[in-house]
């Protein structure tokens, strides 16, 4: 029994891990792609590859589509607007190109707190591109912390896994009578930081993004709308300003929705419309 045991233990984690990389595989060949129709010119092509996967929260492809909107390429208007809405949804996966594209925008506009902290962010994840930003700017340039931590914790990681891998190989080899030895070093693969091919860091710990919808949209008014801030309320305002996803959904939200009116005809100042 415990042969068989051991036997389809193992046989489970390969089929995960498989099942693992052709998912992923067929993600970032969506990628790739767009990526060759990109740098070819054929931007209307880069688009179709890199909607869908955008859409169902792909980091990179919500980044590539951001620069579309901010440039302005091919059928695609330039609109900052949009190119935000993406760069921010890139951003708050981790994405440091994201993070810096989104701040650059933000400078643009005026809104210097909100770029300030995003430059800020992607600095200490060692964003080259952010911390020469701030140096420009004459601004403080934090220490790149948050990517020594992570790269502290990608090494512990691997190696437990290094070694429960072995461990399990040998207890297999153990168990069918065969020798098995463990292996318990490795290499800690350093982050690219290439346009198409950009591993994230991990989600900034400010992210405003939550799967409890209940604890994140606090605010109901008496219509029984659900608000993620309290626009009466100063500490809420603020943070409505530096979310850009919040703002772009109550332009589109509010125009058909009339008991949004009635919320503010009533006294109630809500920002980020629950949909």
């Amino acid at each position: 029994m415990h042969k068989v045991h051991m036997g389809f233990l193992i046989t489970r984690i390969f089929f995960f891990l498989i099942i693992s990389f052709l998912i992923s595989g067929c993600v970032s060949q969506q990628n790739q792609l767009g990526s060759n129709a990109y740098n070819q010119g054929n931007y209307d092509q880069a688009a179709g590859y890199w909607n869908p996967i955008a859409k169902n929260g792909d980091y990179a492809a919500q980044y590539n589509l951001g620069l579309l909107w901010e440039q302005g390429l091919g059928s695609t208007p330039k609109n900052k607007a949009y190119a935000s809405q993406w760069f921010l949804l890139s951003a708050q996966q981790g994405c440091t190109p994201a993070m810096v594209r989104l701040a650059r925008i933000q400078k643009g506009d005026g809104y210097n707190t909100a770029a300030i902290s995003w430059f800020n962010l992607a600095a200490r994840w060692g964003d080259t591109d952010a911390i020469a930003e701030l140096q420009n700017w004459g601004k403080f340039v934090p220490s790149a912390d948050l990517l020594a931590a992570q790269q502290y914790r990608d090494a512990i990681s691997r190696q437990k896994a290094i070694d429960a891998l072995g461990d399990a190989a040998y207890q297999l080899g153990r168990a069918i009578g065969g020798g098995g030895t463990r292996s318990s070093t490795g290499n800690v693969d350093q982050p690219t930081t290439s346009l198409y091919n950009y591993q994230p860091v991990s989600p900034p710990v400010n992210s405003l993004r939550t799967n409890n919808l209940g604890s994140k949209y606090k605010y109901k008014s008496s219509t029984g709308n659900r608000y993620k801030y309290d626009l009466s309320k100063p500490g809420d305002r603020m943070k409505y300003e530096l979310d850009l996803g919040a703002q772009m959904k109550d332009k589109i939200s509010m125009p058909v929705n009339p008991s949004v009116d009635i919320d503010r005809g009533l006294g109630h100042y809500g920002g980020g419309l629950q949909q």
